[in-house]
């Protein structure tokens, strides 16, 4: 079969066509025909074609495209199927013998991790800072919790359902366009650890405009790793209320039962108005602690309507990202690049190195926990139990030293033994030159008791003692 007059474009779409297909989006020929045009001034392509039905037929020969009618699905929420599934899931509970802490839910959800309040920024036209792409700003989170609210869990990445079917568990599933309704984790969970997230970002963007760096610098620097520590704190930080109420319109039942030492607040609605009105005030509380002459313009700037609006940032965010038409092309060019020049593991290497050499040492690293432990000490604020996890750290670097340190062969010891006795006695004939005539003392070992002194000078006849 012959190939198009444009590869590069025949792969550009086809890996358009895919990530569409897998958003979820319907893709007719027109709608293709019209793509292949976009893609044709995209790449600056020299050739004309006019991209007719001919060639749509040729592009789904080449790769065994089946264009199908797709019937539409209702995308509202349905009350009736969320109502019958409580039903059926109250049957499910009863029959199984199942306890709230044996029942767990899990949702994914989109995280604009990187994202700042509006009117940060030092004019509201500047432009983002260089050196990240919008596509990496967003992450996907799939929270997970028992009924009971007892145990919680961040999964990173998709288990497929045979995996979960094993010994005594089981998986069921919600049905379609319910889960506003009767998700748990859509009932408040997912909301609350958004909004204890964004309240941990404010306070770290706060500090840090504080000691003079500006809020563009602050968001370049905020990288993945600390969005991952800082969506831990916030999801370990929900209350057990809050992941047991997110439950009371899937399981209505278990907002009557409740544990001695649990914490019995009323919150039916899971995370309630109040609640956020409160972060909101917390929020503005740390945007007036601006002391920074330079950065008093921020809390001017930020007010209750461009908190809420930030709370809000991503909800209903599809959790795949979309690829723009540029992302694409630029993706497909990279992977062209790669192929033709072969694997950058010469340049990894290097950036390496670069990461031994400005790795700090596991002495340093002893010493800065040694610091942080005494001035951790000296605030009552600081939990014994946090302290201790700081111990346990520095205790974890003790034992791993040795292996960090140089192994010396025996050779090796020699020679450097040898070495300094070398540079002693250069020094010693330095300090005290001893002119030839000089008698000469020696200790000559001979009997373990007995030790024979020799006093030798030019003169044969001198007497020895013993």
């Amino acid at each position: 079969m012959s190939e198009g007059k444009s590869a590069e474009l025949d792969q550009v779409l086809i890996t358009w066509f895919k990530l569409r297909v897998s958003e979820g989006v319907e893709i007719s020929g027109d709608l293709l025909k019209e793509q292949a045009k976009v893609f044709h001034e995209e790449l600056g392509l020299q050739h004309k074609c006019d991209y007719t039905e001919g060639w749509l037929q040729r592009f789904k020969l080449r790769h065994g495209l089946h264009f199908r009618a797709v019937c539409g699905e209702k995308c509202s929420a349905d009350k009736d199927a969320a109502s019958a599934y409580v039903d059926e899931f109250a049957k499910l509970v009863g029959d199984e013998h199942l306890s709230p802490e044996q029942v767990y839910n899990a949702d994914e959800t989109a995280l604009f991790w990187r994202c700042t309040p509006k009117r940060t920024l030092t004019t509201e036209d500047a432009e983002p800072p260089s050196g990240f792409k919008a596509s990496k700003d967003r992450v996907t989170v799939m929270c997970c919790s028992n009924a009971a609210g007892t145990h919680r869990y961040n999964c990173s990445a998709h288990p497929k359902a045979d995996l979960l079917v094993k010994d005594n568990v089981f998986v069921a599933y919600l049905p379609p366009n319910c889960t506003s309704l009767i998700q748990p984790q859509d009932n408040g969970i997912i909301r609350s650890m958004k909004c204890k997230y964004r309240s941990l970002l404010m306070r770290r963007l706060v500090s840090s405009v504080n000691s003079g760096t500006p809020v563009q610098k602050f968001i370049k620097e905020f990288i993945i790793k600390d969005a991952v520590y800082c969506v831990a704190n916030a999801w370990a930080s929900i209350k057990t209320s809050t992941l047991k109420n997110g439950w009371h319109k899937l399981w209505p039942s278990l907002m009557f039962t409740s544990h001695s030492n649990e914490d019995t607040e009323k919150d039916f609605a899971g995370f309630r108005v109040s609640k956020e009105k409160h972060l909101i005030h917390e929020l503005l509380a740390y945007v007036k602690d601006v002391t920074n002459p330079d950065a008093k313009e921020l809390s001017s700037r930020i007010n209750e309507d461009v908190l809420t609006e930030w709370l809000d940032v991503d909800d209903n965010v599809p959790t795949v990202h979309h690829y723009t038409d540029s992302e694409i092309v630029d993706m497909v060019k990279s992977l062209e690049r790669n192929d033709c020049t072969g694997s950058d593991e010469d340049e990894s290497s290097e950036e390496n190195e670069e990461d031994v050499r400005d790795r700090i040492s596991i002495d340093r690293l002893i010493e800065l926990t040694t610091e942080l432990l005494a001035g951790l000490e000296q605030r009552s604020f600081v939990s014994e139990q946090e302290i201790m996890n700081v111990f346990l750290l520095q205790d974890k670097l003790i034992r791993e030293r040795p292996k960090y340190m140089k192994q010396q062969t025996l050779p090796d010891i020699f020679k450097k033994i040898a070495r300094k006795q070398e540079e002693a006695t250069a020094v010693s004939t330095l300090d005290n030159p001893l002119p030839s005539t000089s008698r000469q003392v020696e200790a000559v070992p001979v009997a373990e008791d007995v030790v024979t002194v020799s006093d030798k000078d030019d003169n044969p006849n001198s007497p020895s003692a013993v």
